[in-house]
């Protein structure tokens, strides 16, 4: 009766017992939500590389918001609000 009662106790609160299990189910779970939300930034990811392949408006859209021309236009760039001009540091696309 004794030794039933101590591999009880060795079995719930050993090593490999029943707060391992708890401590391992907590953590399988913290995982499993980690892997979802990569599994949908890598969709949306997807998505971008997609749109970058296939829409050329997107794409330019995308090279303009890095300041990017094309060729034979200018950039302008208005400093501090007021009237003064000066032309920019120009990249060109094709």
């Amino acid at each position: 009766m004794i030794a039933a009662l101590l591999i009880w106790l060795q079995a719930l609160f050993g090593p490999r017992g029943l707060g391992q299990l708890l401590s391992l189910e907590i953590e399988r779970r913290a995982l499993r939500e980690e892997i979802a939300r990569i599994s949908r930034e890598n969709e949306a990811l997807q998505e971008e590389i997609r749109r970058i392949r296939e829409d050329p408006l997107y794409l330019e859209r995308l090279a303009r918001e890095l300041g990017m021309v094309r060729k034979g236009e200018l950039l302008f760039i208005v400093v501090g609000g007021g009237d003064e001009v000066r032309r920019g540091d120009l990249q060109t696309t094709e």
